[in-house]
Order: structure tokens, then sequence, then C-alpha cells
């Protein structure tokens, strides 16, 4: 090995040995701060109205303030942001039932992030015919709206009433339910004759 070849080896050795790698401490650190911010700057946990829907895009405005401390939000596509976030959610709740971390908050937010699926597939028949001047009725069939977010026109005049809604969806969920445990006695049933019949 040559003079060159021996000093560009060292070279690459020290500044290796300079160079500073995130480790997991960091990037653990990193990530729930990254969480801390989602959760407090760009949703709200719930289920009420335009909760548990990621905003897209939150930013400082020049308008009239209220506080001193305006801020614009806006949602856009919030469904295809909201299972960016119910990924988010999945991992996380891996990652803490590996290592045997308390389940009680993570699950609440899935349970929101999915009550929030259910209610834009719900309402969107609801605001659709609202806006084409029917009656509709909601419906889980897979036809979503963007967000159900309230306007800042319709939160100025009616405040936020979600008396209603919430209502329907805790049918919609009783009904879940139930339609759960019957498939569950089905397939108890199915596991018996199954069983008997492995058996014979």
């Amino acid at each position: 090995m040559n003079l060159l070849s021996k000093i560009l080896i060292a070279a690459i050795i020290f500044v290796n040995n300079l160079t500073f790698a995130q480790n997991e401490f960091i990037n653990h650190k990193k990530y729930w701060y990254y969480k801390t911010r989602l959760n407090n700057d760009f949703l709200k946990i719930g289920l009420g109205s335009g909760e548990s829907m990621p905003a897209n895009e939150r930013q400082f405005t020049n308008g009239p303030q209220f506080d001193h401390n305006s801020w614009k939000t806006k949602w856009g596509d919030a469904s295809a942001r909201l299972g960016l976030y119910l990924a988010v959610l999945a991992t996380e709740y891996k990652l803490l039932k590996n290592s045997n971390q308390d389940l009680t908050r993570i699950k609440h937010e899935i349970f929101c992030a999915l009550n929030a699926i259910n209610r834009i597939d719900f309402n969107a028949e609801i605001l659709c015919g609202q806006a084409v001047g029917n009656n509709a009725s909601g419906s889980l069939n897979g036809f979503f709206v963007r967000d159900d977010v309230p306007s800042e026109k319709e939160v100025k005049e009616n405040g936020i009433i979600t008396a209603d809604m919430d209502a329907t969806l805790l049918q919609k969920i009783e009904e879940l339910y139930i339609h759960v445990v019957q498939l569950n006695k089905k397939v108890e049933v199915l596991e018996k004759e199954n069983a008997f019949l492995k058996n014979k």
C-alpha cells in the first residue's frame, strides 16, 4: 500500500469517528416532540365534528387578531391525512405494546380517528344533499367528504353543536358492536363444527 492510500484510509477513519449519528434515544425524543406538536397544533382529539382530523397547514396571519396570536389552519384533503395519521397511531401502538407501556391514550386516539372516518363517511350524503337541496340520510357506504370541520362562519353563527351527530354515531357504533358479537357467535359455532368434523 502506498503512502497516499494509507493517508486516505486514516482520514476516512478519523472523519467517521468525528461524525455524529442519531441514536435511539435522540430518535425517541424527536418522535415525541413532533407527535406532541401534531396533537397540540394540527388536530384536536375527540369525537365531535372536525375533531381527530389532522390539518394540512397552520400559519400565522396578520389579520384581525383576537388574542394577538391569530393562526390560520387549513385542512384541505383531510381524509387522506387521516389515513397517514392512523398509520402513525398503529405504529405507535405496536411500539408501546412491545415495550409494555400504557396503551390507554393511544387506544383512545385510534378510536377517535376511526370514528372520524365513520363520521365523514356517514355524513357525506347528508352534507351533499344539503348542498343540492334534498334531505338525504346518512350511510356508511364508503362515499366520503374531505372533512367535516365547521367553517368559521358556522362556528360564529351556531357555535359547535354535536349532540345529534354524536347520538347517531353512538347508535351506529352500537349496531356495529352487535354485528361483531353476532359474527363472533357464528365463528364459535363454526369452530365447534370444524372440531367435531376433525374428530370424526
